[in-house]
């Protein structure tokens, strides 16, 4: 009896001692090791420019293209026909400005055309020898436009297609971004 109490008390004992050896190990330990992060930013790369024809005379008013924001906002005003399809020619140019190529692409359709609307598109060509680069489709909230790479120093015409059948005046928006990167991983 005597040797199984002593056995008792070696075993709480041995109990305790592995209880605190244990808490030590799991003791809440960190090591910080120094990370410096430097961000700098200076001038934009790619900017909108007004195309030939902003300014100038529409159907019912002027084509207008207000750049903000150090030219990288746009925002676009025309006034097309009530009925059938209106084609506005170089309204906006995308540009790099930068000294590497850039992949470029518009996504994120977060307000679309709709009826009376039923085509609304931006027609994208290469501003210096007009080459049909693609389309946009505003009148998709799903589809992320992938166009491809502009290089330094070179621009993208932008022209409006749109197709109107309308008994009477109006308005409609569509908003969406315009996306680039130096990789072409942004855009599926």
């Amino acid at each position: 009896m005597n040797s199984i109490k002593n056995h008792t008390k070696e075993l709480v004992v041995l109990t305790i001692l592995l209880a605190v050896a244990v808490s030590v190990v799991n003791a809440a330990v960190f090591v910080y090791y120094p990370i410096s992060i430097s961000a700098e930013w200076n001038r934009y790369p790619i900017k909108f420019e007004q195309g030939t024809n902003a300014g100038h005379y529409d159907i019912d008013g002027t084509i207008g293209v207000t750049l903000e924001d150090g030219d990288t906002t746009a925002t676009i005003t025309v006034h097309p026909s009530r009925r059938g399809v209106t084609r506005y020619k170089d309204i906006l140019k995308i540009t790099n400005n930068g000294t590497q190529a850039y992949y470029i692409g518009f996504a994120n359709v977060t307000d679309h055309f709709g009826a009376p609307i039923s085509v609304a598109k931006l027609l994208l060509y290469n501003a210096s020898n007009n080459n049909y680069i693609g389309e946009v489709d505003l009148m998709d909230t799903l589809n992320t436009w992938p166009v491809g790479s502009l290089s330094a120093g070179q621009s993208i015409r932008v022209d409006l297609l749109l197709k109107i059948s309308s008994g009477s005046s109006g308005s409609d928006t569509a908003e969406f971004s315009l996306v680039y990167s130096p990789t072409n991983e942004l855009l599926p």
